[in-house]
């Protein structure tokens, strides 16, 4: 039983462009909440922790000393190789660190002398 003429209907688009935006928005905001409550429980149980021991200095003998002899890295990639002193690769050898160091030594004098 109600007429509808062309103002209440131009109108009523006009306040439904209005709305279109925020019920847009409306799933990411609940979202975001959800996301924000997520975050300020993991902050709160943080917060709520029993303090962690603090791990003493050990058994090192010497402080702060790191001796590396003979070291050579060899770097053709982004991933670096062990080789020998022949230049050959370790490809079925497990290498160390001191493998690592005595090949990336061999590298950067082999760089001094060019």
């Amino acid at each position: 039983g109600n007429d509808l003429d062309v103002a209440e209907a131009l109108t009523a688009l006009a306040l439904f462009d209005i709305l279109r935006f925020p019920l847009f928005m409306l799933p990411q905001i609940i979202n975001r909440i959800v996301e924000a409550g997520i975050s300020f429980e993991r902050v709160r149980e943080f917060l709520l922790c029993e303090e962690y021991e603090s791990v003493g200095e050990g058994t090192l003998k010497e402080r702060g000393e790191v001796w590396m002899r003979n070291g050579t890295f060899v770097y053709d990639s982004k991933k670096p190789r062990l080789e020998d002193d022949e230049g050959r690769s370790d490809k079925g050898k497990k290498g160390g660190i001191g493998d690592l160091m005595r090949q990336h030594r061999r590298m950067m004098q082999e760089a001094q002398l060019d």
